[in-house]
């Protein structure tokens, strides 16, 4: 199906639907290639959960749907500084965001969906104006010219953070086993460490066997996640009930069909980790690891479990093994970069935000968000 920019007919309106939003979107991904951060598993689980006051934007082509994105919008005080802002698939409340989504943007289906994204951008830019800037969190970094050109504005660039995975489908291809695909530095550390990790027992991966036992596991994580990362909204999100409670839904209602997966390493009776993973359209999202802190430095209970789980996931058919967002070192030693995912700020003019951007000219570039790391990304 061919559709121009002009043909592409948009509207937005109060979400106050539910029922019909997930017939809607549901339907619609099934004619799109988006990540499971945009499929119902995730998004309905998320309006579920934190009930925000939101705007529906959806994309048609005479009767075709072709778009749906959702936007909250918040006021914004730092400072001297006053702002309305947008998000994309966020509230803007700190405690709710810190479940991060990546690889944000709208749904769109596979039959327009550049001219559906410029679209839903033009949309939004001209038609609501009760907005002084635009955050889209996550937003993978080759999409940014095309909501720059769509939607006029200037812009910046809060964070980036390179992406890595896993080809599971090379690898299968190949024939070698995966440590054989790594550094040979790396395949040292890991070869040792399960030699060290091996004489508390056989090393193994447990799956649960029930949806108590996977609540009981993600609930195992908690302690050594709390240790790690520290209690509080740049650290672990086990301290923050926003947090907990949307997993605990996420796992109740995806668990039993499969749609994420934890596992559990053990030695021998000894456990050394749980691992926490979305599973999409044959792909492995990694999210989280929780690891128990070990007396030899030499053991890295975070490599073993990560190589093991790669050779499990190939060996069952699945096609990418993917790490996500985060410069930690060990998706680097263990993963392929992919690509980069980006906090996209789009900006209206006005004299406040040209204040604000002296300002952050003045103090200097931001920093990476900590989520990524208290998500469990340095976990290696």
């Amino acid at each position: 199906m061919d559709g121009s920019k002009t043909d592409i007919s948009v509207r937005t309106y109060p979400l106050n639907n539910l029922p019909l939003l997930q017939q809607h979107w549901q339907a619609l991904e099934q004619k799109s290639q988006a990540s499971f951060f945009l499929s119902w598993h995730w998004i309905g689980c998320w309006l579920r959960v934190f009930k925000p006051t939101a705007i529906v934007v959806e994309a048609r082509l005479h009767d075709e749907l072709l778009g749906l994105g959702i936007l909250c919008q918040q006021t914004s005080r730092r400072r001297l500084f006053r702002k309305e802002q947008l998000l994309l698939q966020q509230t803007g409340q700190l405690a709710q965001d810190q479940i991060w989504i990546e690889y944000n943007d709208f749904l769109l289906s596979e039959l327009a969906p550049e001219a559906t994204r410029a679209a839903m951008i033009a949309c939004i830019s001209a038609e609501l104006t009760d907005w002084d800037e635009w955050q889209i969190n996550g937003l993978p970094q080759q999409q940014c010219p095309a909501w720059l050109n769509a939607s006029g504005l200037s812009y910046r660039l809060g964070w980036e953070a390179p992406c890595y995975a896993v080809d599971l489908v090379a690898l299968r291809a190949s024939g070698k086993d995966y440590l054989d695909t790594l550094s040979g530095n790396t395949r040292y550390q890991i070869r040792r460490a399960i030699r060290v990790s091996e004489q508390q027992g056989k090393l193994q991966l447990e799956q649960p066997n029930s949806l108590e036992q996977a609540l009981g596991w993600w609930q195992a994580i908690k302690p050594w996640h709390l240790q790690r990362f520290g209690a509080n909204l740049d650290g672990s999100g086990f301290a923050n009930p926003d947090f907990l409670a949307f997993h605990q839904t996420l796992i109740t209602d995806n668990w039993p069909q499969g749609s994420l997966e934890l596992h559990c390493l053990k030695a021998g009776e000894q456990v050394l980790g749980y691992f926490y993973n979305f599973i999409h359209r044959q792909r492995v999202y990694f999210y989280l690891a929780g690891l128990a802190p070990v007396a030899d430095k030499q053991q890295k209970p975070g490599l073993v479990g990560h190589s093991l789980l790669i050779a499990h996931y190939a060996a069952r058919g699945l096609d990418c093994y993917d790490f996500m967002a985060g410069d930690a070192r060990y998706k680097a030693q263990l993963g392929r970069n992919t690509g980069k995912l980006c906090q996209l700020i789009l900006q209206r003019d006005s004299l406040s935000l040209r204040l604000e951007q002296l300002a952050r000219r003045i103090k200097g570039a931001l920093k990476l968000p900590q989520s990524y790391h208290s998500r469990g990304a340095e976990q290696g």
